[in-house]
């Protein structure tokens, strides 16, 4: 299973998807791409792939992110709360604070009685995280959340990675968390920033809906006891983004909940 579209020259795309589905077939398996883009879907079928659609991914367009206005309401109330409860945000690199990052995140793993994912969710890795940017949050000068951001050398586009904060934290510590980041990076002369997918979103259940599609849309609705699909929409559409779809593009007839297990089984770093 290949995460995201390939990366290249676009014109080498086509074959580069045929070698990798010629690949799996030759080890009797199944050839997946996850979370692949909606002007990408053409190659993908021409290679003989099943589409499904698995959510959006939201993405902020800096140039235009700011402040003003009655829609940014809630934001200029976290800026201020925030920094009435303590809380202050600063830039640093990873390796700087690595003790500090692991002590939130083995709270916020104890407090969610999860551990560490793997495959399509950034986990907390030392290694992986020392080279990367990260924006710390403290609370009266204690560590209490962070986010990795990491960037393209072009300095166009950052997208988030890990990000963690302890259950003691201000109610209002992640608002106040991406609101400084997206600011930051917007300072800095970036032009997008993902704040990555909402699971489910924009699934439909029409008449003729496929069966996933139908079972998909009933558990955005109805899921929240398994995952909060709606409260993530919800918190990311606090930061005015954009919305785009993403599909799964699959060979082989088997049903869609297999691949999906497939990807629960490599997030769970099985």
């Amino acid at each position: 299973m290949a995460l995201y579209d390939p990366v290249g020259p676009r014109c080498e795309w086509p074959a580069l998807i045929a070698d990798f589905v010629a690949l799996a077939h030759q080890h009797d398996g199944r050839a997946a791409f996850y979370q692949v883009r909606p002007d990408c879907l053409p190659m993908y079928l021409d290679a003989g792939l099943k589409l499904m659609k698995l959510g959006e991914e939201a993405t902020i367009a800096l140039d235009r992110f700011a402040l003003v206005g009655p829609s940014r309401q809630n934001l200029r109330y976290a800026l201020k709360r925030g920094e009435r409860d303590g809380l202050a945000a600063e830039v640093v690199d990873g390796r700087s604070v690595l003790p500090e990052l692991r002590a939130i995140s083995d709270a916020w793993l104890a407090s969610h009685k999860a551990r560490e994912k793997k495959f399509s969710v950034a986990a907390f890795d030392a290694a992986w995280l020392a080279p990367q940017a990260v924006m710390l949050v403290r609370q009266h000068g204690r560590p209490v959340a962070f986010v990795s951001f990491m960037t393209t050398d072009l300095h166009t586009q950052a997208t988030v990675g890990v990000m963690r904060h302890v259950a003691d934290a201000s109610p209002y510590a992640m608002e106040f968390l991406f609101t400084r980041l997206a600011l930051h990076l917007k300072a800095q002369g970036f032009a997008t920033l993902s704040l990555g997918m909402a699971p489910l979103s924009g699934i439909m259940a029409t008449p003729l809906a496929s069966v996933w599609h139908q079972i998909g849309h009933l558990l955005w609705r109805y899921g929240g006891r398994v995952y909060n699909f709606r409260g993530l929409r919800t918190f990311k559409s606090k930061f005015g983004p954009q919305w785009e779809p993403r599909y799964l593009a699959a060979s082989g007839t088997l049903s869609p909940f297999v691949l999906l297990a497939d990807v629960a089984v490599l997030s769970a770093g099985a």
